[in-house]
């Protein structure tokens, strides 16, 4: 399993239209969402500080475009490759309002970075 999120994760970074962003640590491989994250990241001074924060931290957080468990909008999820490499998952749905999107994304961005700013333990 963590193999394939792994290859999964690698052929995504190859891909994915989230080159030349202003920021590393935080992509899309959806074009739509990367626009809006783009976006966000340029019209709001807190999303620009979590995005920063996150591109200092040791995840890699995908905003990716999915369903969630009981019909939330969004939600967030990690795993961590072999390496002990973490990669953050924010699922939201692409087919939301403009600005209910962003604010989604804007939302499970914070949860990413509680997420990166908690210390790994060997044990989980």
């Amino acid at each position: 399993m963590a193999g394939e999120l792994v290859l999964t994760l690698t052929t995504i970074l190859s891909d994915s239209p989230h080159a030349g962003m202003p920021f590393e640590h935080v992509r899309s491989s959806n074009p739509v969402l990367a626009a809006r994250l783009l976006e966000v990241f340029e019209r709001s001074e807190t999303a620009r500080i979590i995005i920063q924060s996150l591109s200092r931290s040791d995840a890699i957080v995908y905003v990716e475009d999915g369903r969630c468990t009981m019909a939330r909008p969004a939600c967030t999820s990690v795993r961590r490759a072999p390496n002990g490499q973490r990669y953050i998952r924010v699922t939201v749905r692409q087919t939301e309002k403009p600005h209910v999107l962003a604010g989604l994304i804007g939302h499970e961005i914070q949860h990413a970075l509680e997420i990166a700013s908690t210390a790994i333990s060997d044990d989980h």
